[in-house]
């Protein structure tokens, strides 16, 4: 660098640090101030929006609870519980609880999405003003349970039945005599829980309020991905620390991987979590302004800082471009060249300094070639090394590449071996399978024989499993899509019943043999029964061209499945116990939900079918 470069530098070094000193000093306050200022902002934001969250839910609460105290509303329900349906008065009281009560508040008053009675013994919707909903049972719900005693907020959940999130209001109706015969419940419109955080959103391009349940997803709306509640989850800081019951504020990156300045509080009463965010963009825009003046400033005084210094470097440059041209002749090898500076100061000390190297310069040289001949044999040994360790490597990248081959060959082996298995699993249990055949032909007996057939489609469709897995390049997994329509078949050819139409659901889903062996014979026994006794040949409703046996097996959310089979025959009879049924099958069905882990769940649907449900954990692979 030239003398003037380094004079230049130096006042450039002198003026802009004391500058840039003061910049990053304001910069830091004034940002720090900031943060302090919208930190507070934002608590005040969730205070506010939780209070109006919590007056919401008090104003719905207090309307179910005046509907619930008219008198005739509970006479109505009183009625509905106790009474047989067919019976006139039952029917009467239908009509007006519906039209003279629940419609109209439902019409007149907003809060509510629906609104039905349940029956206080076992949760079976009497009346709704959703008709799709009367007849089903409720009794596992949380607010039904807790709606027998008192008034109960249900937190926010997904609705299988409305397949949206609803939080739902609950509260008994007493008769008479003080005995509660009957719970009056409504799903909220979440729609307004929504426009409260979304209250004052229009005052900032950025900010956002919402909530979070205690299962990581949204619950409201969000302003920059809507249709996220209940489907999308969100694992940021905030929401962690939120979660975890604390309540603070800080920056971090939001769920759209942007930063954000947050403020979190969480509600135990409402298992939620309350958000507020502002992308720090935003936040700290009059921060970044300042500092952008700042930084013009000092541009500014740099363009001045450097016309002073060349000024000043002109004054002193001209006395060193003899010391310069001297220099370069002493580069070039004139070892005997000589610079005249008549000057004392400094440059002439110099100048002397370079007359006193040049004497140097000459044994400098020689030591540098012996130098250089050491460099030469140490190179060559060096490159000897190199050369026998490189030989050492291939070796050993030799012996590696052997041993994966003989590792792949094994694993290979293992597979056919893996396939034999399976394939001799498959012929055991088909030979098993032809004993009982013959074995039935000497028994004596429709039971008997019955027993013995039964026991032949388990096994068999036990063995379809193992043909599945010893076909399937995949050992480990059971393509569903493929194995249920092979049991279906199975069982058509058995019963003969081709005016019945079975259609299967499972595609994109696989299971491990574990799991496929009992939703294999869960499903034998389920379509088993249904071929058996749904279509009645006596029956001209159940034996036309649409009945009909559906399977459909498919994810839940979560890491979950759901197993259904249902028909759209003659229904379950009306005295069949489901707690302790009769038959073998329905036990098996029973203890094949226990093994896996899973929830059976049966709709009886009278006269227009049944459908068994299983909830089960996954463990397969969704494609």
């Amino acid at each position: 660098m030239r003398l003037g470069s380094k004079l230049t530098a130096l006042f450039l070094l002198l003026s802009i640090v004391p500058l840039a000193l003061v910049g990053y000093l304001a910069f830091s306050n004034g940002r720090q101030a900031l943060e302090q200022d919208t930190e507070s902002h934002l608590r005040s934001i969730n205070l506010f929006k939780r209070a109006e969250l919590d007056r919401w839910i008090a104003d719905s609460t207090r309307q179910l609870e005046r509907l619930g105290e008219r008198g005739h509303v509970r006479g109505y329900a009183a009625s509905l519980a106790n009474l047989d349906p067919a019976d006139p008065e039952y029917q009467a009281a239908y009509e007006t609880i519906l039209s003279s009560h629940l419609e109209p508040v439902l019409e007149q008053e907003r809060g509510f999405v629906e609104f039905f009675v349940m029956r206080a013994t076992d949760g079976q919707i009497l009346v709704s003003t959703d008709a799709e909903q009367e007849g089903t049972f409720q009794e596992e719900a949380a607010y039904f349970q807790e709606g027998r005693t008192h008034v109960y907020v249900q937190s926010v959940t997904y609705s299988n039945a409305r397949e949206e999130a609803t939080m739902t209001i609950a509260g008994p109706l007493p008769d008479a005599d003080g005995k509660v015969a009957a719970v009056l419940a409504g799903p909220v419109d979440l729609t307004e829980m929504t426009e409260i955080m979304e209250q004052g959103r229009d005052l900032s391009t950025s900010e956002e309020t919402y909530l979070v349940n205690k299962f990581h997803f949204f619950v409201t709306e969000s302003r920059f991905a809507p249709g996220y509640p209940l489907k999308k989850a969100i694992h940021t800081v905030g929401v962690e620390d939120c979660l975890a019951g604390n309540e603070g504020a800080g920056l971090y990156d939001d769920y759209r991987g942007v930063p954000v300045m947050g403020a979190y509080r969480w509600m135990p009463e409402r298992e939620l979590c309350i958000m507020t965010e502002v992308d720090q963009a935003a936040a700290f825009a009059p921060v970044v302004e300042l500092r952008n003046t700042v930084l013009g400033i000092a541009v500014a005084v740099a363009v001045v800082v450097i016309l002073l210094a060349a000024l000043i470097a002109r004054t002193i440059v001209g006395p060193l471009q003899q010391l310069v041209q001297g220099a370069e002749a002493f580069g070039r090898g004139a070892l005997d060249h000589r610079i005249e500076v008549p000057a004392s100061d400094e440059i002439g000390q110099l100048a002397s300094a370079f007359n006193v190297m040049a004497a140097e310069r000459q044994r400098a040289e020689s030591q540098r070639n012996r130098t250089l001949q050491a460099l030469n044999r140490l190179n060559l040994e060096l490159e000897e090394r190199v050369a026998d360790r490189t030989a050492q490597l291939q070796s050993e990248l030799a012996e590696r590449l052997q041993a994966e081959a003989r590792i792949k060959a094994a694993l290979a082996e293992k597979e056919v071996l893996l396939r034999e298995i399976h394939h001799r699993v498959k012929n055991n249990l088909h030979i098993i399978s032809n004993l009982l055949y013959l074995q039935s032909r000497d028994v004596q007996g429709e039971v008997a024989v019955a027993a013995f057939t039964e026991s032949q489609k388990r096994i068999q469709s036990m063995a379809r499993v193992h043909e599945h897995l010893y076909r399937s390049d995949d050992l480990a997994q059971i393509d569903m899509a493929e194995y249920i329509p092979d049991l279906i078949t199975d069982l058509h050819q058995a019963y003969g019943l081709n005016s019945v139409r079975v259609r299967v659901d499972a595609a994109g889903v696989k299971l491990d043999i574990d799991t496929a062996v009992p939703c294999g014979l869960v499903i034998n026994e389920l379509a088993s029964n249904a071929l058996k006794h749904a279509f009645p040949p006596d029956q001209e409703s159940t034996t036309g061209p649409d009945c009909e046996i559906r399977v459909t097996l498919h994810p839940v959310p979560g890491d979950g499945y759901q197993l259904t089979v249902s028909d759209n025959g003659a229904g379950l009879p009306g005295g069949l116990d489901l707690e302790a049924p009769p038959s073998l099958g329905l036990r098996l069905v029973k203890m094949l939900a226990r093994q896996l882990d899973g929830v059976l769940e049966v709709d009886r649907m009278g006269n227009h079918g049944t459908a068994f449900r299983i909830s089960f954990p996954g463990s397969g692979k969704k494609e």
